[in-house]
């Protein structure tokens, strides 16, 4: 039995999974944290829109909690109240689900959310008041505009890309085109969009591009550039040009996208073609200078030689021939040293409408009696500072050639005028121009021949021609700081353009200023240097002729030891020698003994040298012994008279 004054019984208590109230507080806690974790906000209400129940989860603890007894205008007011009344009264009204979407400012933050509103029925289906739920939009509207702003600035940098830009899909077919494609291959995108990226392959690669595709789609590489140099597309006007693709693929089966970035190699292959024919160009001109250099020392040679036997009274008209032919083989010389831009000018001030005058009678009877030559020089004198003899040379070429152009005749213009720089050419000194023109009613010349016109040993002449003509004019000009261009269409002839910067007008020639003295006897001594044994021969055989006393040396380390000889009164070098050159021992010659002059034998231009040289300094290449004494003459009459020896 048990004890009646025992205590009460401890209560019994229910775990919460047994019991059905517990069980349902843990069913709306957890209901409460997903729709906290979904930002999703519940209501019930009547038809008056009095808030009857409530559930909300809003992370800031702004809520609906004080809402309930109230109505929708007391809980909320303005734009917000007469959105969700409109919606909520149109889901009673309308008998079915209703759906807008609210904006609410509060806290200096905007908040968006999704609400749908749905009639509320009792047991026997009437309606008696309205469910709804507000769904936060807020992060997802802002990822949305971001990620719009991110398309935006994608569609930019795809639409001011430089690149074509080109996606298909696996069946090849066109489904993004951007603005550039659209200006490299000259079609719109909309009439791009749906064709086969096949039509912009040329037809004669359809097939490799079909198997390229198909090999790169399986081997399950999703990127790959292609640099190959046959590589070419198809424009919509037929024409085919050089490119660079790359291509990648996302996606698998059907979905696969191919995308593809092209890139015109057109003017970058112009560009190291331009490059390469520079560097070839460069490369045949130090070949031909250095032929040249050696082709002068024989050519001073031949020369000395035949006029000490004509001084002596030898030989008879086969010397003279030899002599001719020397100096016809010095212009060839000058030819070479001209295309090579290392020929020694032999530069004055001239009129280049006087130098154009002089030769018109040649000129006529050069161009024969079936083409019309017709000159429009201007009224001034047009001053340049050049070699007289290599602007004859540069006219005579041009004329020459636009002869060759017209074999059934036509008409031959030669026109001079003052140019404006800034525009007739932009690339040159700021100063006022002389204008040179040849224009020709000739064949003219297709574009892929006027652009080789100035390359040495190109002709379109065969046998005829030695491609050293148009390359020759070409050097003179650019040695002499101008520039030369031609314009030609096929059918309609040719004009040459030769610019070259005016010069002041020649001050009058001083009347104390004579030539150089007439070669004559001295005794002087004389250190000649000179590396070509021929050469040096030749010169010293000349000096003792003459009188002087000579030293010999083959090279500037030679020359050196010579140096403390008293008596030593001038000093005649080449200028090009193995180790060190003339100009070298011309500055230790001006260290060591100041005063003492210097002649540099040369076949280059002055350019070569490291430092500005006096003309009068210069001996240049060819030279007979007539010259080479007048020259050390001349600089011994000049010299200080502490050096009189």
């Amino acid at each position: 039995m048990s004890d009646p004054h025992a205590p009460d019984a401890a209560p019994t208590t229910t775990p919460p999974s047994q019991d059905p109230s517990a069980r349902e507080k843990a069913g709306v806690t957890a209901w409460g944290e997903l729709l906290q974790a979904a930002r999703i906000t519940a209501c019930e209400q009547d038809l008056d829109l009095r808030y009857l129940a409530v559930l909300d989860q809003s992370p800031d603890g702004q809520g609906l909690t004080g809402a309930i007894g109230r109505l929708e205008t007391e809980v909320f007011s303005g734009e917000v109240a007469r959105r969700l009344v409109a919606i909520k009264r149109a889901a009673i009204e309308s008998n079915r689900p209703r759906q807008g979407r609210v904006v609410v400012e509060a806290g200096g933050a905007t908040r968006s959310f999704d609400v749908t509103a749905t009639p509320r029925r009792d047991e026997h289906g009437t309606i008696v008041g309205v469910l709804s739920v507000a769904v936060e939009l807020t992060e997802a509207l802002q990822a949305q505009d971001l990620a719009r702003s991110s398309q935006s600035r994608l569609s930019g940098i795809l639409d001011s890309a430089m690149d074509a830009i080109i996606s298909t899909g696996p069946d090849r077919r066109i489904v993004f085109f951007n603005p550039a494609a659209e200006r490299m291959f000259g079609v719109s995108a909309a009439e791009a969009i749906g064709t086969e990226i096949t039509r912009f392959v040329p037809p004669a690669m359809r097939d490799d591009h079909a198997a390229l595709m198909d090999n790169f789609a399986e081997t399950g590489v999703t990127a790959r550039r292609i640099v190959l140099n046959d590589l070419r597309a198809h424009r919509a006007t037929g024409e085919d040009f050089p490119i660079e693709a790359s291509i990648s693929h996302t996606g698998t089966g059907d979905d696969r996208l191919f995308t593809i970035i092209i890139r015109d190699r057109t003017e970058h292959d112009q560009l190291q073609a331009q490059l390469l024919q520079s560097q070839k160009l460069e490369g045949i001109g130090r070949l031909a200078g250095g032929v040249a250099h050696d082709f002068n020392n024989l050519l001073t040679v031949i020369l000395g030689y035949c006029e000490l036997l004509r001084m002596r009274q030898r030989g008879g008209s086969e010397l003279e021939e030899i002599n001719n032919a020397a100096r016809r083989a010095s212009q060839l010389t000058r030819q070479l040293l001209a295309f090579s831009r290392r020929q020694v000018l032999q530069v004055e001030t001239l009129d280049l409408n006087g130098l154009i005058r002089g030769l018109n009678r040649m000129l006529r009877r050069i161009i024969g009696e079936d083409v019309v030559l017709e000159t429009d020089l201007a009224d001034d004198f047009l001053w340049v500072v050049a070699d007289v003899g290599q602007m004859e040379q540069v006219l005579l070429n041009l004329v020459v050639n636009a002869r060759d152009a017209m074999p059934s005749g036509g008409t031959l213009r030669i026109v001079t005028r003052i140019s404006d720089p800034a525009i007739a050419h932009p690339g040159l000194s700021p100063r006022q121009l002389v204008e040179l023109t040849v224009s020709d009613t000739g064949v003219g010349m297709a574009e892929d021949v006027r652009t080789r016109i100035f390359e040495p040993f190109f002709t379109t002449k065969g046998d005829a021609g030695t491609g050293l003509g148009l390359a020759t004019v070409y050097g003179i000009v650019t040695q002499t700081g101008g520039d030369i261009a031609c314009d030609s269409t096929p059918g309609q002839g040719s004009t040459f353009h030769v610019w070259l910067p005016l010069a002041p007008a020649p001050k009058p020639a001083d009347e104390t200023a004579q030539a150089e003295s007439r070669a004559t006897h001295g005794h002087e001594t004389v250190l000649l240097v000179e590396d070509e044994a021929l050469v040096r021969e030749l010169a010293a055989r000349a000096l003792r002729e003459y009188g002087h006393k000579v030293l010999e040396a083959q090279d500037v380390e030679s020359a050196l030891r010579y140096l403390d000889h008293q008596s030593l009164a001038i000093v005649v070098s080449d200028v090009v020698m193995p180790g060190r050159s003339g100009d070298d021992l011309s500055t230790e010659i001006a260290r060591r003994r100041p005063g003492l002059p210097v002649l540099l034998m040369t076949g280059y231009s002055e350019a070569l040298l490291q430092r500005p040289v006096d003309p009068a300094h210069l001996l240049r290449k060819p030279f007979t012994p007539t010259d080479l004494i007048a020259k050390i003459r001349a600089l011994l009459d000049r010299r200080p008279p502490a050096y009189t020896s």
